[in-house]
C-alpha cells in the first residue's frame, strides 16, 4: 500500500526514517520542530496535490517542479497537480513529458 498523501517520511543524512502525520498538522510548526530537533534545513517534498499544495500555500517553498504526462492517470484519468503560484520561470519538454519550473531563490 502506497503511503497516504497525509504521511510526511523523512530520511536525515544518517538514513533515519522520520514519519509526520500531517493530517490535522501545522506544516511551519512541523518545519520548526525538523530543525530543532534533528538540524534539517533542506527537504525535498515529493508528495502528492493535497500534501503539495499546503506547503505551496504555507509559502513553505524555495523551488517547485510541476511534471505533466501526457498519459492518464487514475481512475477518472486525471490527476491534478498542484497550482504553481504564478507563472513558471522555464518549461522544458522531455520525452513528451512537460516540466515546469518556478523558483523563489
Amino acid at each position: 500500500t502506497p503511503p497516504s498523501d497525509d504521511l510526511i517520511l523523512l530520511k536525515n543524512t544518517d538514513r533515519k526514517t522520520i514519519a509526520i502525520d500531517c493530517r490535522n498538522c501545522d506544516l511551519t510548526e512541523v518545519m520548526h520542530e525538523l530543525y530543532a530537533s534533528h538540524k534539517l534545513t533542506s527537504v525535498l517534498v515529493e508528495a502528492g496535490p493535497k500534501l503539495l499544495d499546503s506547503f505551496i500555500k504555507a509559502g513553505l517553498w524555495d523551488e517547485i517542479r510541476i511534471e505533466v504526462s501526457p498519459l492518464r492517470l487514475g481512475e477518472d484519468g486525471i490527476h491534478h497537480a498542484p497550482e504553481m503560484p504564478g507563472p513558471p520561470d522555464r518549461i522544458e519538454t522531455i520525452c513528451r513529458q512537460n516540466i515546469y519550473y518556478k523558483s523563489r531563490i
